[in-house]
C-alpha cells in the first residue's frame, strides 16, 4: 500500500497540472513554469552527484576484516563453522548483502579472495551502470516533456499536440519498462510446461480413459493433502489448499488419515484410489467399484445429536443406504420414504458455480449429493429454492418429491450480490455524474456566448 499511493498520486498530479495548463493560463505561467524546470533540474543533479558519490556497496567493512582474518586459507581451516559461528554471534558483525556474497564465493573457490573480490567489484560497477542508465533515461523523458510543454506554453504547438507528445512520452516509458519484466521470454508453450511440471504418469493415462468425467481421485502415494499435481489431471479428495473447509478438514482429520474409512471414501465418489505397487515401488491404480456416485437415493436416516455424533457414526454406517443427519433436521424430513429401486437420480451438468440432476421417483425420498455442504449453495426443485440438508457431517441432503424433477444447485454468496448492486450503482452515479458535467459545461458555454453576443 505504501508503494502503491505515490505510484497513484504523483500520476494523477500531473494530470491535473496539465489541465490547469490547458484550461486556465496567465502571466505568471511561464515563471512558474521556469520555476519547476529548476527544481526539475536540481533532482537530477542531486541523482547525478549521488552517482558519482556513492560506492555501491552494501557491505559490513568490520566483517569483512573479521573474516580475511579468521580465515586466512578457508579451504584447509578444519575449524571452519567454529569461525562462523564466532563471527555471526557478534551483533556488529552483522552481514549484509556483499559479505554473504564474498563469503560464498570464497568458500567456493577454496579460499581464492582474489576471484571473490573481483566478482563483488563487478557487482558494484553492475549497480553504478544500472543506476546511470535510468538516471539518463529518465532525463531524456523529463526534457523532452518539458519542451512539448514549453513550446505550448509559448503557442508554438497546439493543446492537440502537447498532450499526443506528451501521452506518447508516457506510454513509451511505460511500455520499455513493463517489457522488461513482462516479455515473450515470460511465457512457454502449455504442453511444455505440463511436460515439465506436470508429467503425464502411466497411472494418470489410465484413470483418464474413463470418459465419466466427474469421478474424485485419492493419491496415496506422497502428501495426499499437500500436494497438487493430481488435482491437474483428476477431481481429487486430496490437495493442498491453505483455507479448507472446516468440516471437510475434520473429515480429512478423523476419517481419511492413517486407517481410511471406506464407506467415507464411497461417498465422496472415490473412484480410483492411486497406491504404492509393493513389488516394484511404483504408482498403481486400484478402481473402487463401491463409489456411490455424483448423487443417489437413500433406504433410511440415522438422527444424530450434534456434529460430535455425527463424526462419530461415520465410523460404521452404510453410506449407500443410510443418511447421517442432526436431529434439528428431523422436521424437514417427516415426509420423506424410503425409496424404492426403481427410483433414479443422476448428473446431468458441472459447472463451477452450478449443478444440474434429474430425478424420477414415485414416493418422496431424501437425496444425497456428492458435494461439499456450505451456506451459500442453494438448491432448486423445478425452479423453486428447497432446504438444503446437511448429512453425513459434509454432504448436501434434498428431500426429492415423488415424479420427474429437475434439481439445480446454485452458488449465490450474498457478499458477491451486495458487492455487485453496489457496483452497479456506483457506475449508474458516475455516468449521471459525468452527463451531468457535459450539460452543465454546455448551457455554460452557450451563457457565455449569449453575453458575448
Amino acid at each position: 500500500l505504501t508503494l502503491f499511493i505515490p505510484q497513484l498520486m504523483f500520476p494523477l498530479l500531473g494530470a491535473l497540472a496539465l489541465n490547469k495548463l490547458a484550461v486556465n493560463q496567465n502571466d505568471e505561467t511561464w515563471k512558474k513554469f521556469k520555476l519547476s524546470v529548476i527544481a526539475t533540474g536540481v533532482v537530477f543533479a542531486i541523482a547525478a552527484a549521488m552517482y558519482f558519490i556513492a560506492d555501491y556497496s552494501k557491505e559490513n567493512t568490520a566483517r569483512t576484516s573479521a573474516f580475511n582474518v579468521a580465515f586466512t586459507n578457508p579451504g584447509d581451516d578444519a575449524n571452519g563453522q567454529a569461525k562462523m559461528d564466532s563471527i555471526n554471534q557478534n551483533p556488529k558483525l552483522r552481514p549484509e548483502a556483499d559479505n554473504q556474497l564474498y563469503e560464498n564465493f570464497v568458500f567456493q573457490t577454496k579460499g581464492d579472495k582474489q576471484v571473490a573480490k573481483g566478482i563483488i567489484t563487478a557487482l558494484r560497477k553492475d549497480r553504478a551502470a544500472f543506476f546511470g542508465k535510468d538516471i539518463l533515461r529518465s532525463f531524456a523523458f523529463v526534457a523532452l516533456a518539458i519542451v512539448l510543454i514549453g513550446l505550448f506554453i509559448r503557442k508554438k504547438v497546439n493543446l492537440t499536440v502537447m498532450l499526443a507528445g506528451v501521452g506518447l512520452l508516457i506510454m513509451i516509458d511505460l511500455l520499455s519498462l513493463g517489457f522488461k519484466y513482462l516479455n515473450k521470454t515470460s511465457f512457454t508453450n502449455k504442453d511444455d510446461y505440463e511436460n515439465k511440471n506436470f508429467e503425464l504418469t502411466a497411472y494418470d493415462q489410465e484413470i483418464l480413459k474413463d470418459t465419466d468425467p466427474n469421478y474424485r481421485v485419492l493419491n496415496l502415494t506422497g502428501d495426499t493433502y499437500n500436494e497438487s499435481k493430481t488435482s491437474y489431471y483428476h477431481k481429487s479428495i486430496g490437495g493442498y489448499h491453505p483455507a479448507k473447509l472446516s468440516i471437510y478438514d475434520d473429515l480429512i482429520s478423523y476419517q481419511l488419515s492413517g486407517r481410511l474409512n471406506e464407506e467415507v471414501l464411497n461417498m465422496l465418489n472415490t473412484k480410483y484410489v492411486v497406491q504404492e505397487n509393493p513389488q516394484n515401488k511404483q504408482p498403481m491404480v486400484f478402481p473402487n467399484p463401491a463409489a456411490l456416485g455424483n448423487c443417489w437415493f437413500v433406504k433410511g436416516v440415522k438422527y444424530v445429536n450434534g456434529p460430535v455424533e455425527e463424526m462419530r457414526a461415520l465410523n460404521e454406517f452404510n453410506a449407500k443406504d443410510t443418511a447421517i443427519v442432526d436431529v434439528k433436521y428431523k422436521d424437514d424430513l417427516k415426509t420423506v420414504v424410503s425409496a424404492d429401486s426403481l427410483s433414479t437420480i443422476k448428473q446431468t451438468a458441472f459447472d463451477n458455480d452450478a449443478i444440474k440432476y434429474e430425478s424420477n421417483t414415485t414416493v418422496p425420498a431424501l437425496a444425497l449429493f456428492s458435494e461439499i455442504f456450505y451456506k451459500d449453495w442453494y438448491a432448486y426443485i423445478d425452479g423453486t429454492r428447497t432446504k438444503v440438508i446437511k448429512a453425513n457431517y459434509v454432504l448436501r441432503g434434498l428431500v426429492v418429491p415423488a415424479g420427474k424433477h429437475t434439481i439445480e444447485f446454485k452458488f449465490e454468496p450474498a457478499s458477491y450480490k451486495t458487492g455487485s448492486m453496489l457496483s452497479s450503482i456506483a457506475s449508474w452515479l458516475l455516468v449521471v455524474l459525468l452527463l451531468a458535467y457535459v450539460v452543465k459545461e454546455f448551457f455554460m458555454k452557450r451563457k457565455d456566448n449569449f453575453k458575448k453576443a
